[in-house]
């Protein structure tokens, strides 16, 4: 019975979509044979995930909160020892519900929560790994649209020069759209990103493309290829689920469940 990691970069539509498979694989396979992470459409006394069991998990496996704290201290640093607990203990009750005659456990984000390196990976406890990620993938304007208009509550605030960087590095992205729309989105990632927002003599600067912009941080991002490759090479099973600009939500929805079923059919 597979453990299954809905994964992806940034404003691909991976909280849309979480909801929509775990609802279809219900359909398809049982309501009570299917976990899902989030769990907001579930009762309370339904819910694998709360806090509680976290902590209980956790302490019946001491061994994974050492490897998990052992992780947090090791280079690149990528996240403090919380955010592995967390991940950990997401995996760990994703088997658990397995174990308990669940057929799938379907998780949005687990070992692809964090900004994984590839380095980490070798590190990772085998048993705890998906079975199959399916990746959401769009192309670079779809994914800097999404990233400027989605709903997020906690945002990176940029500041002094950078604010100027990184609006000219999304103008980059999105320099096929119109102009009217280019500047209502640049107008939108300024009052969005920027502290303060960008002056309107600024805004002009980047719309019209004077600024030379800067190398991005070396810094990994989630699901970087490399890390994704590390983790196929011990096993994970893996499927890319396009969710571009002019897809339905139905067939990605149905592309994910799919993907699931063949893996159930083996």
């Amino acid at each position: 019975m597979p453990l299954v990691e809905l994964a992806g970069a940034s404003g691909v539509g991976k909280t849309t979509i979480a909801p929509l498979l775990a609802r279809r694989l219900r359909e398809t396979l049982g309501e009570e044979y299917v976990a899902a992470l989030p769990e907001k459409d579930q009762p309370r006394h339904h819910r694998h995930w709360r806090h509680f069991q976290r902590r209980l998990w956790l302490a019946c496996h001491p061994g994974a909160l050492i490897n998990a704290w052992q992780l947090s201290r090791r280079l690149p640093a990528i996240a403090r020892a919380r955010a592995w607990f967390d991940m950990f203990s997401t995996l760990g009750i994703g088997r658990r519900c397995l174990a308990g005659g669940m057929r799938v456990a379907l998780v949005d984000q687990g070992v692809l929560r964090l900004s994984l390196h590839e380095a980490h990976v070798p590190s990772l406890p085998g048993h705890l790994l998906p079975d199959l990620v399916l990746q959401l993938v769009a192309d670079p304007v779809t994914l800097e649209q999404r990233r400027i208009l989605r709903a997020k509550t906690k945002l990176t605030r940029l500041q002094g020069v950078e604010r100027l960087q990184a609006a000219a590095r999304s103008r980059e992205r999105l320099a096929v759209l119109p102009p009217h729309r280019l500047r209502e989105l640049l107008g939108q990632f300024s009052e969005k990103f920027c502290d303060p927002p960008l002056t309107p003599n600024e805004l002009e600067t980047v719309l019209a493309g004077k600024l030379a912009t800067a190398p991005e941080s070396s810094r990994v991002n989630r699901c970087d290829p490399q890390t994704c490759a590390a983790l196929q090479a011990r096993g994970v099973g893996w499927k890319c689920i396009d969710n571009s600009e002019g897809r339905t939500l139905d067939a990605v929805v149905e592309d994910c469940l799919q993907a699931v079923l063949a893996l159930l059919a083996k």
